[in-house]
């Protein structure tokens, strides 16, 4: 009868500090009862929930389970039927048992069934408001729509008036040039030397006329262009304000371009561009193995993000201060490449520039600039980045851009301080959950999940497009110490040069003379690194093994994008993921 009702999943829950890998959910065992009485397992850790005669039930490793009393959490109550049901208060082994009164045993499915019927109840509540505002926006959105047409109509007119100004100062140039024309004519007889000077005159005038003309249709083009930032593809967004929600201070404005609940409910002008950013992000998982081409370049095959399945909303985000910001950084990075500039100012050399690694780690990074993406540049490249967080940070971020933090824990703690991105929606992803949800983030002090879902059950991941600029390619063999050769993930021997706690091993490596003295001077705008989780996210080599000679070649699963400054990224769109329901993963 106790194994009949035993509940499918149990879950253990508590603020135990040095027992966290103990807490979280079990799954029931079938067909494997110990002393009459149900078992079940960690579904993460190996940690194994059974009884124990004359004891209760505890919490232990495989080898023990049923065998002996040796444990580390106990519920001492012989008599009670199941671990769930009993009132008395668990223990925690600490050099003897002593009571964890935090620390707490439920039936997760009756758990799960609660917070479905309180899901359902709100999703009334808010389908009710819902109808009651359906008028109330109609008549927002239409005043919206006669805005959007008020502005288009002001914009054509302001392109009109400086083409009829154009065409008028050509004409009085052109009445001007056949005036002094006539003149000359009529003075030839002079001498040759003044007719001359007036067919100098002439071809002056024409020239001067050409150039005005000139000047006022690329004045014209430039308003045609830049009165929004209009990126191709990536950024056609109907940049009309008044399609965009400006809430609370009006710092940015939002625009629901994709709902998985939903999907029809895009607007047909936009369906291309919702397919286009839904590829972007599920198509960017985990790397494998580089393989060099016949052209000298290296290629990096990704799989599909794990999270695709995941993706319930894409919001486009518009920050004008923001996109003002960035469009000046381009233009600024394509004047510099297109006019140049002695010394290298523009373009310093990277240490080792035709290394083979650092030569296929940069063959890497270019595969993924985008080109020919913004109207009026031709040598300035963008590059879509994502960055897993918080949903306060996502928020911080797209009204006033991303800050350098001073924590180490955030900001700067494998590659030196900056702004870390990936071009990887997979690696962001982990990012925007703690470990208790399947993610990268660990547990903080006294904050066991420091990415919570918001109450939709939603983690949110940030893509913005980069301005790389200058950018610094690392490898192993220049970035890490002893050219490599340790690749373990706790040894501070294993880490990079740029490592905040590798301060000792740059001063080592500086004495001997194997680093140059002016390494961490940072002249670059932004650093790359194709890192991988096997080796606690260090960077790998792409041609050769990881490590000594003989160590084993990695995939490049991952990569690490870190900006200099704020105005080199342009918040674009927020992706939402969110579990299915029942808790699986993708």
């Amino acid at each position: 009868a106790l194994l009949s009702s035993a509940p499918s999943r149990l879950v253990l829950s508590g603020s135990l500090a040095h027992r966290r890998s103990c807490l979280g959910a079990y799954s029931l065992v079938k067909g494997l009862p110990v002393h009459g009485r149900p078992v079940w397992k960690h579904e993460t850790a190996g940690r194994w929930l059974a009884t124990v005669p004359r004891v209760g039930w505890m919490v232990q490793l495989r080898e023990n389970v049923g065998e002996n009393s040796r444990g580390v959490l106990l519920l001492r109550d012989p008599s009670s039927a199941l671990p769930h049901e009993s009132s008395v208060v668990w223990q925690e082994f600490s050099a003897g048992w002593v009571d964890a009164p935090s620390l707490t045993c439920a039936d997760l499915a009756a758990a799960e069934r609660a917070l479905l019927e309180a899901e359902a109840e709100k999703a009334f509540l808010q389908a009710e408001k819902e109808f009651l505002q359906e008028e109330a926006e109609e008549a927002v959105r239409t005043a919206r729509e006669e805005e959007v047409a008020r502005a288009a109509a002001a914009q054509e007119e302001a392109v009109r008036t400086a083409r009829e100004e154009a065409a008028r100062a050509q004409k009085v140039a052109l009445a001007r040039a056949e005036a002094a024309a006539a003149t000359a004519r009529t003075e030839a007889d002079a001498s040759a030397r003044e007719a001359a000077c007036a067919r100098s005159s002439l071809e002056a005038t024409k020239r001067a006329a050409a150039e005005a003309a000139a000047a006022e249709e690329k004045k014209a083009e430039q308003l045609r262009t830049h009165a929004a930032v209009a990126f191709t593809p990536l950024g056609q967004l109907v940049t009309g304000r008044a399609k965009f929600a400006f809430e609370g201070d009006g710092a940015y404005g939002t625009l629901e371009l994709y709902n998985a609940a939903q999907p029809d409910a895009t607007p047909p002008a936009l369906r291309q561009l919702a397919q286009h950013y839904r590829d972007l992000f599920c198509n960017s998982g985990r790397g494998g193995f580089a393989a060099p081409q016949e052209d000298g370049t290296v290629v990096v095959p990704q799989a599909r993000n794990k999270y695709a399945g995941e993706l319930s909303r894409i919001v486009l985000v518009k920050n004008e201060l923001l996109e003002t910001a960035f469009t000046t950084g381009l233009l600024l990075n394509e004047r510099a490449r297109t006019v140049g500039a002695g010394g290298g100012m523009h373009n310093p050399p990277n240490p080792d520039e035709f290394e083979l690694e650092k030569e296929a780690a940069r063959s890497v990074l270019k595969s993924k600039m985008m080109y020919g993406e913004l109207l009026g540049f031709k040598k300035a490249s963008v590059i879509p980045t994502f960055h897993g967080c918080s949903h306060e940070a996502a928020d911080a971020i797209c009204r006033s851009g991303m800050a350098n933090a001073a924590d180490a824990d955030q900001n700067g703690i494998y590659f030196g301080g900056g702004l870390y991105t990936s071009t990887s929606g997979e690696y962001g992803s982990g990012f925007a959950r703690s470990q208790v949800d399947g993610g990268f983030v660990e547990p903080g002090v006294g904050d066991p999940n420091p990415r919570p879902a918001n109450p939709n059950g939603e983690h949110v991941v940030l893509m913005q497009l980069g301005n790389i600029r200058r950018a610094y390619v690392g490898t192993r063999g220049r970035d890490y110490p002893q050219h490599s050769a340790i690749i373990s993930a706790q040894d501070p021997a294993s880490f990079s040069f740029l490592h905040s706690e590798s301060t000792g091993q740059v001063a080592r490596a500086v004495q001997h003379g194997t680093l140059d003295q002016n390494y961490l001077v940072n002249v670059h705008d932004s650093r790359y690194f194709i890192v991988n989780d096997a080796i606690g996210f260090q960077a790998v080599n792409l041609l050769g093994p990881t490590g000594k000679r003989n160590g084993p070649k990695l995939p490049a699963a991952y990569d690490e994008l870190i900006f200099k400054e704020s105005n080199q990224l342009c918040p674009q769109a927020l992706f939402y993921i969110k579990r299915p329901p029942g808790g699986t993963g993708p």
